[in-house]
Parts: C-alpha cells; sequence; structure tokens
C-alpha cells in the first residue's frame, strides 16, 4: 500500500464514520419530537435519498473531471442539515443530510477505487466505518454530540480536500488505473460482465434481505448490547474480506463465505453465537462484491457503487414487509437449505465456474419459491407421492433449460438438474421423517 492512497483510504473511512453518524444523530434526534407516524415517514425518506439517488450521483460523479466539487458539495449538504436539524426543521434537515450521505459515498467508493487500483482491502476498510457511525449517531443523538460530529468532520474534510485538490493533476493517470483491477481478469470472464454485474447486484440484494428477516431470539433488555456487537461484527467483516479475499482468490472467498452465511441462518434459531457468526461471514462478501462491480463497469465505480447501495434498502424493505407473514420465514429456511445442498452438490462434481453455480442460485428462487407456496396452500401435496414426482419433474425439465443456457451441453445439464433435485429431495424427506 503506498502513503499516499492510505491516506486517503484513512482520511476516508474516518469521514464515513463521521458522515454516518451525522446521519443517525439527526434521525434519532429529531424523531421523538415528531410522533411514531412522522418518524416512520422520516426513516423513509432518508433511506430513499441515501441510498436510492446513489446510482444517478454515481453516474454524475464519474462523468465530472475535479471530484473534489463533489466532495465540497456533499460536506456543505451534510452541514446544513446538522444545522436544520439543531433548529428543528425535520423534513429539510433529513432531505439534506441524505443527499449529502449519498454524495459522499459515490464520491468515496469511486476514490478510492481509482486511488488504489480497485484494491479489495482499501474498499473494504472505506466501507467498515459506517457501521460503527450509526450506533455513533445513534447513541449520541444530542444537540452536543451534533456539533462534536459536525465539527470533527469538517476539520477531517478539510485535510482531505487540500489533498485532493493538490493530486487533480494526475486524474487522467489515475483514471486510467481505475479501468486495471488489482488481479487481472481472465478472458473468459469478460463477456459474461453484464450477467456478472447482475449476478453481483442479486447478492447484495439477498444479503440486505437476510439481514432483515432472519429471526434473531434476543431479549429487549439484550437489544442495546445485541446491535453494538452486530455493528462490531459488521465492522470486522467487511475490514477482513478484501485481506481474506487476497489470500485466497475472490471467487474463493465469495463461494465459502456464502456457503457459511447459508450455514449460519439455518443454525441461528439454535444459538445466538449463529446468529451473530451470520453478521460477520455475511459482512465479508462486501468489499468483494465492491472489487467485482468495479470489474464488470470499468472506469465507472461511481455507478457500480450507487448500484450496490441501491440494492440495500431494497433488500431491506422487502424483509420487513414480509416479517408479518408466517410463512416467509419457513420459505427462507427452505430456500436457503435447498441453495446450499444443490451449490454443494455441483462443487462435489468439481464444477467451480461462477456462471454455473450463480444459475444454481437463480433457478432456485426461480423455481424453489413457487413450488413451496403452492405446497403449503394445498397440504393435500404432500400425501400423493405421485404429485410429488410430477412437480419435481417439472422442476428438473425447467432447471435442465436454465443449466443448458450456460453450459450448451444437453448431457450436462440434464445430469446436474437430476443430481442436485434429487439429492435437495432426499435430504429433505430425511429432515422430515428425523424432525
Amino acid at each position: 500500500m503506498q502513503k499516499g492512497t492510505l491516506s486517503t483510504t484513512s482520511l476516508l473511512t474516518c469521514l464515513h464514520l463521521l458522515v454516518d453518524g451525522l446521519c443517525a444523530c439527526c434521525v434519532f434526534m429529531l424523531a421523538p419530537r415528531i410522533g411514531a407516524e412522522n418518524s416512520l415517514l422520516l426513516f423513509v425518506l432518508y433511506n430513499a435519498l441515501a441510498f436510492l439517488t446513489q446510482p444517478l450521483f454515481g453516474q454524475y460523479v464519474d462523468s465530472v473531471a475535479k471530484r473534489s466539487k463533489v466532495f465540497g458539495i456533499s460536506m456543505a449538504l451534510l452541514t446544513l442539515g446538522g444545522c436544520l436539524a439543531a433548529a428543528s426543521i425535520p423534513y429539510a434537515a433529513i432531505t439534506s443530510v441524505g443527499l449529502g450521505n449519498a454524495l459522499f459515498h459515490v464520491y468515496g467508493g469511486k476514490t478510492v477505487a481509482v486511488q488504489t487500483g480497485n484494491d479489495m482491502r482499501h474498499l473494504g476498510i472505506f466501507v467498515s466505518s459506517g457501521a460503527i457511525g450509526l450506533v455513533v449517531g445513534e447513541q449520541y443523538a444530542s444537540l452536543g454530540g451534533l456539533a462534536f460530529i459536525v465539527l470533527v468532520m469538517l476539520s477531517l474534510a478539510a485535510l482531505l480536500f487540500l489533498q485532493e485538490t493538490a493530486t487533480e493533476a494526475v486524474i487522467p493517470c489515475m483514471r486510467q488505473l481505475s479501468r486495471l483491477s488489482a488481479t487481472p481478469r481472465p478472458a473468459s470472464a469478460v463477456a459474461g460482465m453484464p450477467y456478472l454485474l447482475l449476478f453481483i447486484l442479486l447478492i447484495v440484494f439477498i444479503r440486505a434481505f437476510i439481514g432483515k428477516l432472519a429471526p434473531h431470539a434476543v431479549h429487549s433488555s439484550s437489544l442495546i448490547l445485541f446491535g453494538t456487537l452486530t455493528s462490531i461484527l459488521a465492522f470486522a467483516g467487511k475490514s477482513l474480506g478484501g485481506f481474506i479475499a487476497r489470500k485466497f482468490g475472490a471467487w474463493n472467498t465469495l463461494t465459502v463465505t456464502l456457503l457459511l452465511t447459508g450455514a449460519c441462518l439455518l443454525l441461528s434459531p439454535q444459538h445466538l453465537s449463529f446468529a451473530l457468526a451470520l453478521v460477520l461471514v455475511i459482512n465479508l462478501t462486501m468489499p468483494i462484491t465492491l472489487w467485482l462491480a468495479n470489474q464488470s463497469l470499468p472506469g465507472r465505480e461511481g455507478l457500480s457503487f450507487g448500484l450496490l447501495a441501491a440494492m440495500l434498502p431494497l433488500g431491506v424493505g422487502l424483509g420487513a414487509t414480509l416479517t408479518g407473514y408466517a410463512i416467509a420465514t419457513p420459505l427462507l429456511y427452505v430456500l436457503v437449505a435447498t441453495m446450499l445442498i444443490e451449490v454443494l452438490v455441483l462443487l462435489a462434481l468439481r464444477e467451480y465456474r461462477w456462471q454455473v453455480l450463480a444459475m444454481s442460485v437463480v433457478m432456485n428462487i426461480l423455481t424453489n419459491l413457487p413450488l413451496n407456496i403452492l405446497v403449503y396452500n394445498y397440504p393435500q401435496i404432500h400425501a400423493s407421492l405421485p404429485m410429488q414426482i410430477g412437480l419435481e419433474c417439472c422442476v428438473v425439465a425447467i432447471e435442465t433449460m436454465l443449466y443448458w443456457m450456460v453450459l450448451k451441453d444437453k448431457r450436462k445439464a440434464f445430469s446436474y438438474a437430476i443430481l442436485c433435485n434429487a439429492t435437495s429431495y432426499l435430504l429433505g424427506m430425511l429432515y422430515s421423517m428425523i424432525c
């Protein structure tokens, strides 16, 4: 790591903590003053502005030559929002900090990626501090806490602004560097880049969805401790993910961490330690998904960062919507268990191509969910073995077609579909007999 890039990453990481802390401070300071119903609207407004606008801002950041102006605008909006929050003007304050937050994130993501040549370690460190910032902002949601955060943020912003304006003369060189990966891309992967981006977006969406819907048996008296622990583990996972992936390879690390995520999710009702482990391993994927997204959109790191960020409220929103439905959690567990089994079958067959493993995940969402919703609504299917076999044959036919789209080999596609479905079906029957 070069001294200059390390300095930039360090400053942006500290600013990330303070920016998220400022936003959380404003939200939690204003919410009690406007009532429960309006508080919900305030949270929705903030998340919509802070996350869903990032793809638009990211595209803008990619197009400008002097990113220091973007950084200045983001700091101005955040400071203005803090002042409006102190003056108890809630919606204007949240609009200002939400837009400032979105601008800062895409600026930071773009700057770190460009100046480090898309180094996963730097990306992970940059995004890690936000989790701590949210806790700090919530715990110190007061005028004194707000003033302190703004003061420190502006002091660090001045240092970074001076450093960035001094280096803008070499931005064309940096932009060329941003098109290069820290790890060379295989030629076979280049052709599938649009599909790779879609798969990465799906992973981020699922990550956010699971984080919201996954049940955690925590007593109300332990909620603060649990929240603090999850923030620390999220920070650790994001910080370490890039280093681990750098050592063992991005795809190897991503595959293992996603498998561990599924296992921890299935075991989380058994003990709280599995729920905490779930937080750690799922956040290990963060820097890897950022790196892969930048790989798929070279030179457009702001847009790729923004697209991934926009998936977060969508996943969380769907998870929050489904928490009131009794069927949601059982369906999630069955889906995750099936995905886990079938990916392990493919790995046992020495199938390591990301396109095939990704298709396995996608096809399970397309076939497993409708099938289990059907069985849930028509329990008599359980009593009819011919009906079960008929439905499984339909699933095998669909999955054979989907595997063939990737493999271009009918025999192998059919064998994968048969082996994966037979294994998951038989293990499911065995589990239902034991339990």
